[in-house]
């Protein structure tokens, strides 16, 4: 029976190294966490393709509350965007907590006739937890209470991303490169389709 026991453990955590490969996030030289990319957009100039992201922008950020930065001069954005990942802690011996975290990003996008080029970086993870309020009952009609302020928990990714937590948190890795990779894929695919107002 402890054998069994011991080997069903060491196949759950060969099985979750294996999924841990499958999220290689890039980095930059300044060894942080960073998804850089060009996107060909034919037949679009620098100011159309600048006009069409400032659209977007104004669809899917600004309208849920992210810091937008608009470089009108240089026809620049600047965005701070968000999306939901899992973050699973594993607790001594067999006990998981999962909670939802928004992973925050900042993303930047530059404009030239048939192209952009977008920026990835500054990525971490947090979650706002609620405020409690908790009493105690002394006795002949005596109570105190005690009020815990709310909190955010705040994990910056490029250090939970190392050797020794890769397998622990391969699911984080795994939501975090689909979703950024999701994200660029929204924004390119609403560049490359016929935007023009005109056009109906």
């Amino acid at each position: 029976m402890k054998k069994k026991l011991f080997y069903t453990v060491i196949l759950i955590i060969l099985g979750i190294s294996s999924k841990a490969q499958k999220a290689e996030l890039p980095f930059n030289e300044d060894k942080k966490i960073c998804y850089q990319g060009v996107v060909e957009i034919p037949q679009k100039n620098k100011t159309q393709l600048y006009k069409e992201a400032k659209e977007y922008v104004l669809l899917n950020y600004i309208n849920k509350g992210c810091p937008v930065i608009l470089d009108e001069e240089n026809e620049r954005i600047y965005v701070k965007g968000a999306f939901k990942v899992r973050f699973r802690k594993f607790y001594f011996p067999f006990f998981f907590s999962t909670k939802k975290y928004d992973e925050v990003y900042t993303m930047k996008i530059y404009f030239k006739d048939n192209k952009i080029r977008y920026d990835i970086s500054d990525i971490f993870i947090q979650r706002k937890l609620n405020a409690k309020a908790t009493g105690y009952y002394w006795g002949y009609g005596v109570s105190t209470t005690t009020i815990k302020e709310s909190e955010i928990l705040k994990y910056d990714l490029e250090k939970l991303y190392i050797k020794r937590y890769r397998g622990k948190f391969y699911r984080l890795f795994q939501d975090s490169d689909n979703g950024t990779k999701g994200e660029i894929e929204k924004f390119s695919n609403y560049l490359k389709k016929d935007n023009n107002m005109n056009n109906w």
